[in-house]
């Protein structure tokens, strides 16, 4: 993903979880910690969080994020959303 997304403006990541659970697959969701890494990693400028779990509380899966991807803004995906060019 991080090669596929490198320098981009905005990367929208799903960040179903703050901790994987020990009986999920490593390749089908990912951390916010990992969405912010990838993010970081590729260089991207934005990062906006989507799919959170329902039951976390959004600000602090957006902190997770931000501890890792720390060189622009995290951003929470809502209903109604849009992003300008």
């Amino acid at each position: 993903m991080v090669r596929l997304v490198q320098g981009a403006d905005l990367l929208l990541s799903e960040a179903t979880w703050l901790e994987r659970p020990s009986t999920a697959p490593m390749d089908l969701h990912m951390t916010a910690s990992e969405a912010g890494e990838h993010g970081r990693r590729a260089e991207v400028g934005r990062l906006m969080l989507t799919h959170i779990w329902p039951a976390l509380d959004p600000d602090v899966v957006r902190e997770a994020a931000d501890r890792t991807f720390r060189d622009g803004p995290v951003e929470l995906a809502v209903p109604g959303t849009t992003v300008a060019p």
